[in-house]
């Protein structure tokens, strides 16, 4: 029998087996005065092949309207609030060069703990909060997703979208 004398976790000493990240505090650590701050690529990780980011997005209430989207042309994303339940707005793809309709835009309360997977082409951006001040996302995406395929539009603002 081999008897193991538990750690402090620190990075000199995990090296060996990989990586890891606090993901509610950060060591970037985040800007209590920006409601929406996105501190990309935390934890890069190779599966065969294919690559995945966790990625962290700090959101705390604000104006609940919309006036940008967003989508990734050729791959989903995950997201997962684990502090909080959030509000998110999403309209289906489009076509390229294919004008968005605006009234298809859905609003769903997504509960904490709830992973949610957008398939490619969807409409959206930061949700807002909905039950707390603060919230904090895991966003997974493949690495570099948010400067090599996120196209975003200003929304007119006649197409604004508001939650009630």
């Amino acid at each position: 029998m081999f008897v193991l004398s538990p750690k402090s976790l620190s990075r000199e000493a995990f090296r060996k087996y990989g990586d890891y990240q606090n993901i509610a505090d950060p060591e970037e650590g985040f800007d209590p005065s920006n409601p929406e701050q996105f501190i990309p690529d935390l934890m890069p990780v190779t599966l065969g092949s294919n690559s995945l980011s966790f990625s962290v997005l700090k959101i705390r209430r604000r104006d609940a309207v919309l006036k940008k989207l967003e989508y990734h042309a050729y791959c989903g994303e995950v997201i997962f609030p684990f502090d909080g339940d959030i509000i998110g707005i999403f309209l289906p793809p489009t076509k390229p060069g294919e004008k968005i309709n605006f009234k298809s835009a859905e609003a769903f309360i997504i509960p904490q703990a709830t992973l949610v997977y957008l398939r490619p082409g969807t409409w959206h951006l930061s949700p807002f909060v909905h039950n707390t001040d603060e919230c904090t996302l895991l966003c997974m995406l493949p690495e570099r997703t948010y400067a090599n395929d996120a196209v975003m539009i200003d929304i007119p603002e006649m197409n604004w979208l508001k939650l009630k």
